[in-house]
């Protein structure tokens, strides 16, 4: 329920939930040739090659924070 101007408006869910999406009939789907899928493809594999290296940045800094974090702790303990 949201309020406006001080009154409580209710939202009514189950209209929303009664509708069925549209599925496209096969003469209706997005036809893409060889050399488009290839293209797309490949732009995937360097995002995920381009994340795959970001990720293991992170984890090797995380790593050195927690070694950091540990040494500084057995010296104050």
């Amino acid at each position: 329920m949201a309020a406006k101007n001080g009154k409580k408006e209710e939202t009514n869910f189950e209209e929303a939930s009664q509708e069925t999406p549209v599925q496209p009939q096969a003469s209706e789907q997005p036809q893409f040739s060889i050399e488009e899928l290839a293209g797309q493809l490949g732009y995937a594999q360097k995002l995920i090659a381009i994340l795959q290296t970001k990720l293991n940045d992170a984890n090797g800094v995380n790593i050195q924070l927690e070694a950091k974090l540990q040494m500084a702790t057995e010296k104050k303990g």
